[in-house]
């Protein structure tokens, strides 16, 4: 994730929840699709990420508090694997 602990820490204001919650009520948006929509804008870069979480202002602390965890995760093993398999696959068949 291209997030930095800075830009994270620096969103933690609190504004317009009660606009934010009738918002996330219309559409029918749960807590783990907010998180998921947080964690694939953190993906994308911090801009993506901050224009996220300006979509739950209701839930901006605790979504950055996970994303925030969430970047602190090293990438598992198996995700690792695949990606030098995969380079492997193209150094092998560039011989």
């Amino acid at each position: 994730m291209a997030v930095t602990v800075r830009a994270l820490t620096a969103s933690l204001g609190c504004e317009a929840l009660k606009r934010g919650m009738a918002s996330m009520m219309a559409r029918g948006v749960t807590k783990a699709e907010a998180l998921a929509d947080c964690l694939e804008g953190a993906r994308r870069g911090e801009r993506e990420l901050m224009a996220a979480l300006d979509r739950y202002p209701h839930l901006r602390q605790e979504l950055t508090a996970l994303v925030l965890v969430a970047s602190l995760i090293p990438p598992a093993e198996g995700q690792l694997s695949v990606r030098i398999m995969g380079r492997q696959r193209t150094d092998a068949n560039a011989v």
